[in-house]
């Protein structure tokens, strides 16, 4: 019997869907919860923390498509033009075709299965979707 994939709880306001690159921008945080199953592979990372910062971002991009620039800025390079890049002062910047973000969040919340980055300021949620 294949585990139940109904959510379980959600909370969101202002959700709009997704652009044509992928990109979600919600006014808080969407929390979903699947019963019988377990709990995804995230982890919460101080964006001002380089080495935390580069764990993550190898993860979430592939150790190969990670790159540190001689500012100190971390970069995962996907396909096309499409990166994120955290800076030494935390400050993150994506960039897709027709689409770029640039802020300083309080943390950033890399869910590695569901493959999404949300950048977390303040109640405010951005999310990068991998590619």
């Amino acid at each position: 019997m294949e585990p139940s994939r109904e959510p379980v709880a959600r909370a969101a306001a202002d959700t709009r869907p997704p652009d044509s690159a992928g990109v979600v921008v919600t006014a808080l945080a969407v929390r979903t919860g699947v019963s019988d199953m377990a709990e995804s592979d995230t982890e919460s990372v101080d964006p001002a923390d380089g080495e935390a910062v580069r764990h993550a971002l190898e993860r979430f991009a592939g150790s190969s498509a990670v790159s540190e620039r001689g500012d100190g800025s971390l970069v995962a390079d996907f396909r096309g033009s499409t990166h994120v890049t955290v800076r030494p002062d935390g400050t993150v910047e994506t960039g897709m075709p027709l689409h770029e973000f640039s802020g300083v969040p309080d943390r950033l919340v890399f869910d590695h299965d569901a493959g999404d980055l949300r950048v977390e300021r303040d109640g405010v949620s951005y999310t990068f979707r991998r590619p």
